[in-house]
Formats: C-alpha cells, sequence, structure tokens
C-alpha cells in the first residue's frame, strides 16, 4: 500500500487514507503485502495521528496492517487497523495487525490520550507482533486491542493481542494517566489466544493495563487463554508499587501464566480476578496465577503494602505452583480470597496450591510485611 524505504527517507506523514479497503470503508480490497511497510533504516515517520481526520483506516491487507523493519522513532498514532471504517465490524488483515522487527527501535503505537489510541481488532493473526534479539525499546500505550472502537464488545485477532517474541524491554502501558491499553477478546478460533504472550528475550514492563475487560474496568471480554502468559523468558515486570502501575487481569481463562523455565519474572500490585475497583468478582475461568514446567525465582507480590497483589473471584486456585523443578518462587505479601476492602471475595478451589513435585518455594517470611492473607477460599488455604 504505502512503502517507506531508506536510510534518510524521514519525517514523513500518512494521514488520513483508507489503505486495503473501498471508498466507503466497508469492502476488504487489500494490497498483496503490508498495508504500510517502513524498513532499511527509514525513521522518525508518522502513520496517522492526534487531529482530526489524520487517522488511517488499515484493513484487509494480505501480508498485514503495518510493517516496522529496521526502523527508528517511527509513531502510530490514531488509526484503525483491522476493522471497517465504523470500528465495530471485522475487515481484519490477513496477517498481524502491527509487525515491529529487524532491530527496529524507538517505535511507538498509540499515546496517552484518547487521539492518540489505535483500534487494533479483528485481524487473522496477532493484534501486535514484536520480535527480534535486537528489537528493543518499542512501546504500546493507550490502545484497544481486541475490542472494538468503543472499547466495550469484542472483535478478536485471531491470536495474541500482543506477542513479545525473543526481543527486549518493550513498554505494554505505563504510569503517566492514559497509557494502559485494553487488551481483550482475543481468541484464535478456540485455541490459545493470550492478552500478551512474551517468549524469550525479557526485560519487558507491562503496566496499567486492562486484560481481560472491556474499557468501563468491569465488563467482562476475556481473552481465551491467559490475561499474561510468560514462557521462557526472564526479568519481566508486571504491574508496579504504584496505583497507575496496576494491571487488571480478570475474566481470562487464567490470570498470570509463568511457564516453561521462566525465572526472575516480578507480579506485584495487580487485580488479579476483580474489576478495576477491586471490589467485584470477574474471576479468571481457572486459575489466578499458575507458575509451572521448571520455572524459578519468580516472585508474587512483596514485602510492602504496594506490592500486594490482591488474587481473588478466581474459579480455581488462586495461585498453583505446580511440577517438577518449580522451585525457588517467592509469593509474599499479597491478599488472596479477599477484596481491595479487605471482605470476603474467595476464589473456588484452594487458596494457594502446590503440587506435582514443585518444591523449595517460599510462601510467606519471617520478616515484616512477608505474610500472605489467604481467607474466604472454598477449599484449603494452602
Amino acid at each position: 500500500g504505502v512503502f517507506i524505504h531508506d536510510s534518510g527517507t524521514s519525517g514523513n506523514k500518512v494521514l488520513g487514507n483508507y489503505i486495503g479497503t473501498d471508498v466507503t470503508g466497508t469492502v476488504d480490497l487489500g494490497n498483496t503485502l503490508a498495508g504500510v511497510e517502513v524498513d532499511s533504516d527509514a525513521a522518525s515517520n508518522e502513520i496517522g495521528g492526534a487531529i482530526p481526520g489524520a487517522g488511517n483506516l488499515i484493513s484487509g491487507n494480505e501480508f498485514g496492517g503495518i510493517l516496522l523493519e529496521s526502523t527508528a522513532n517511527n509513531l502510530v498514532q490514531g488509526n484503525l487497523i483491522g476493522t471497517d471504517v465504523t470500528g465495530t465490524l471485522d475487515l481484519g488483515n490477513a496477517g498481524r495487525g502491527i509487525s515491529i522487527l529487524g532491530g527496529a527501535t524507538g517505535n511507538t503505537i498509540g499515546g496517552t490520550t484518547s487521539a492518540h489510541l489505535n483500534v487494533i481488532s479483528g485481524n487473522d493473526s496477532h493484534g501486535i507482533e514484536i520480535s527480534g534479539a535486537t528489537t528493543t525499546g518499542n512501546a504500546i500505550q493507550g490502545n484497544y486491542i481486541g475490542t472494538d472502537a468503543a472499547g466495550m464488545a469484542e472483535l478478536r485477532n485471531e491470536g495474541n493481542g500482543i506477542l513479545l517474541s525473543s526481543n527486549l524491554s518493550t513498554v505494554v502501558g505505563g504510569t503517566v494517566a492514559g497509557a494502559g491499553n485494553v487488551i481483550s477478546g482475543n481468541d484464535n478460533s478456540g485455541t490459545t489466544a493470550d492478552g500478551i504472550y512474551i517468549t524469550g528475550g525479557g526485560s519487558h514492563t507491562v503496566q496499567g493495563n486492562y486484560l481481560g475487560l472491556a474499557q468501563d474496568g468491569s465488563t467482562v471480554l476475556g481473552n481465551y487463554s491467559s490475561g499474561v502468559a510468560i514462557n521462557s523468558s526472564t526479568n519481566n515486570l508486571i504491574g508496579g508499587t504504584t496505583t497507575a502501575a496496576r494491571n487488571v487481569i480478570s475474566g481470562n481463562d487464567i490470570g498470570v501464566s509463568i511457564v516453561g523455565t521462566s525465572s526472575s519474572n516480578t507480579v506485584v500490585g495487580n487485580y488479579i480476578g476483580t474489576d478495576a475497583t477491586g471490589m467485584l468478582d470477574r474471576g479468571n475461568d481457572t486459575d489466578g496465577v499458575i507458575i509451572g514446567s521448571g520455572s524459578t525465582g519468580n516472585t508474587i507480590g512483596g514485602t510492602t503494602v504496594n506490592d500486594r497483589n490482591i488474587i481473588s473471584g478466581n474459579d480455581n486456585d488462586g495461585i498453583w505452583i505446580t511440577g517438577s523443578g518449580t522451585d525457588a518462587n517467592t509469593v509474599q505479601g499479597n491478599w488472596i480470597g479477599l477484596d481491595a476492602a479487605g471482605g470476603a471475595l474467595g476464589n473456588s478451589y484452594h487458596g494457594i496450591g502446590v503440587q506435582n513435585g514443585a518444591s523449595d518455594n517460599l510462601i510467606g517470611g519471617t520478616s515484616a510485611g512477608d505474610g500472605n492473607t489467604i481467607a474466604n477460599n472454598a477449599w484449603d488455604g494452602i
């Protein structure tokens, strides 16, 4: 559709176009390759924008919506990527909504105001994929990924909402007002589709997002599998110690899954299984948090009030630690089976289950703030 190429090609603006559709924005007339491709060191271009009329409709293309490869510091803002012109119907690109790869760095998808918001939904693969060992420092902020333009109804991508594959240091959301994404409703026709799937690489930061809920923070639009899945990846931070850093991870099959020999990941300050107020049951369909498959040295919670996760209302265990080699994980300072005010909001099975050969894990501790509060669960506390 649009091809921006070569070092020194910069400062170009792609604004207000229909790329891959007819003039009504309702009929698929997709380009054979990507709707927009920026590559080979072309940099600092703008695809869409925050002013009225700047956003593009980028849908129906065969290779995908937008491809950023070996490029830096581009802005993608205010677009409809995979929907019709109304933002309510599926007119998906045949591949990813957005692909960032080949050492692309410093690119921003979205922003912190409603005018920056991209709707990245209805695509036939992942909403966004970022891949490659030298692909670092990209940001995904303030988007609707897997919902309609109102953020209130499912308009699924046929894959993960976001796939982070063997790359480093992506920021998904953030602590600035408006930076959080709604990443909900993604479903690969009844097979695995996570809100965010992280594999290989690591050091990613996921903060301030709704994963499995609509933009109102209450209506359930669950991702088919996990809200956040970490598989064979290290040093990722899910949440943080301020209210603005909190993710709400609810209404999915699983809240947070840490598997595949993942290590040194931190899950802190989140609501897992509740609405955005922390008071109402919006439980994940199975477990709030799973640590398994030989994952070690991961931390759920911490020793201060601000580290606390609320892990409540889930339809199986609050936390399930399982499998031989799943060792040396730490669970501290959480409320498991309570709402944000300390009232009853139990998980339907155990508060914490440790099974199938998992060993040497620490639940609580002897220092101030180490202990979890585990109450109101239908089966055992631990």
